[in-house]
């Protein structure tokens, strides 16, 4: 489990009202390939379907991932970040930038994919494949700049 997405979790985990601001700017692409991602499904499945977020609703659907289970018994041992009625500007800026670090994380991910598919389509010959992996690589590179720059503007 990274630092951002345990993090994310012990703010998320507490707060309605954070989650109900955080979660939808979450994308799946953002959170897929981590070790947590059924406890993310779970935390966006509950607010979908406007159950409260508890130890035990979050339980019941990661129950079939051992690895999940453990993590969402070690989030629920986290003190709530703010109290009820304390301001959420400061807890919500913290959010925004473990989500901003989940994203460039799965953009590097992505990038480091998109490097080893360009070799196999050099080797095989297929330099129109190459050539479409290339552009993507560069737009998804420009991309994460970006989204790095604004943060380190924000944050």
């Amino acid at each position: 489990m990274t630092v951002a997405e345990q993090h994310l979790l012990e703010l998320l985990i507490y707060d309605e009202e954070l989650r109900d601001r955080i979660l939808p700017q979450i994308e799946e692409t953002d959170y897929e390939n981590l070790a947590t991602a059924e406890v993310f499904r779970a935390l966006l499945t509950l607010k979908e379907i406007g159950t409260e977020v508890t130890g035990e609703t979050l339980g019941e659907l990661v129950s079939d991932d051992a690895a999940a289970s453990d993590f969402v018994s070690v989030l629920l041992l986290s003190e709530p970040a703010r109290e009820g009625g304390e301001a959420i500007d400061e807890v919500l800026r913290d959010a925004e930038g473990c989500v901003i670090a989940l994203r460039s994380m799965a953009m590097s991910r992505r990038i480091l994919e998109i490097s080893q598919e360009m070799v196999f389509a050099e080797q095989s010959g297929d330099f129109a494949l190459r050539d479409e992996l290339v552009g993507e690589q560069i737009n998804l590179a420009r991309l994460k700049h970006n989204l790095e720059k604004r943060s380190a503007e924000n944050y």
